[in-house]
């Protein structure tokens, strides 16, 4: 049976935690990958230096990844949602929202957006904004149901 690079480093981080071996092929997929392989390796590499507490060395990963992506490829939305995802705790809700505006702008990835953006939203106590953007998320026809059923189960969190 053929194994992907992904399969192999998902492997290593989990059985045997070698995490200098998992950043080397992420880093070498990141430089020599075609386009979209490339962007996925930048964002695992991401989230290896997340799972290892490296928190400022993986945001600075996002920001380049983000900012080395362009706005038509869908990967750029997937870092940067992640990103903000990342943040939601501790990051600037006002910086953030505004980072996250293209993506709930795009159809494809309005309803994700979403999710995170009403996090900061609830965060600063704007629960009515919240419950504003999820409405207009839940409009989208492109949202799958399942989608739809994160999006309806956060209107309930916002509420209480």
């Amino acid at each position: 049976k053929k194994i992907s690079y992904r399969d192999f480093i998902i492997n290593i981080l989990s059985n045997n935690k070698k995490w200098e071996e998992a950043q080397k092929v992420f880093e070498e997929l990141g430089q020599s990958g075609k386009t979209g392989y490339k962007t996925l390796a930048k964002m695992e590499l991401a989230d290896l230096f997340m799972e290892q507490g490296k928190k400022e060395e993986a945001l600075k990963t996002w920001e380049k990844t983000i900012h080395s992506t362009k706005t038509t490829d869908p990967m750029h939305y997937v870092a940067l949602i992640s990103y903000a995802g990342y943040q939601v705790e501790t990051g600037n809700p006002d910086e953030m929202l505004k980072m996250l505006k293209p993506a709930l702008d795009n159809p494809q990835f309005q309803g994700l957006a979403t999710e995170v953006a009403v996090l900061f939203l609830v965060r600063q106590n704007q629960k009515q904004k919240a419950k504003e953007l999820i409405q207009i998320a839940l409009l989208n026809p492109n949202i799958s149901e399942e989608g739809r059923a994160r999006l309806t189960n956060l209107t309930q969190t916002v509420e209480n």
